[in-house]
């Protein structure tokens, strides 16, 4: 189990200065992104609300914003959704 959490937020016109919201905490980034995608789409996909994904962990103020708008994480979704062979599975086992 990860150690991390996802804050999936929705930034008006992708600005931290303007309107925006939490709509979803998460234990997987899988979840987190999907989320961020999905909440993109059903706002109408035009943009007018940007997702944003940060990644900390509890009782902790480090944290990563990972993902600042739609193209990256429609990005990182493609990242987390490839499939890996086996030959680099076997890689990072060995590493």
């Amino acid at each position: 189990m990860s150690n991390y959490i996802y804050v999936v937020e929705r930034l008006r016109w992708g600005g931290e200065e303007s309107h925006h919201y939490v709509i979803g905490v998460y234990s997987n980034l899988r979840e987190a992104v999907k989320d961020g995608i999905e909440h993109h789409d059903y706002r109408g996909g035009c943009g007018k609300y940007q997702p944003r994904i940060i990644q900390t962990k509890i009782d902790s103020n480090e944290h990563n914003t990972m993902v600042h708008n739609i193209e990256q994480a429609h990005a990182l979704m493609d990242v987390l959704i490839s499939p890996v062979s086996e030959s680099e599975l076997e890689r990072s086992e060995n590493e």
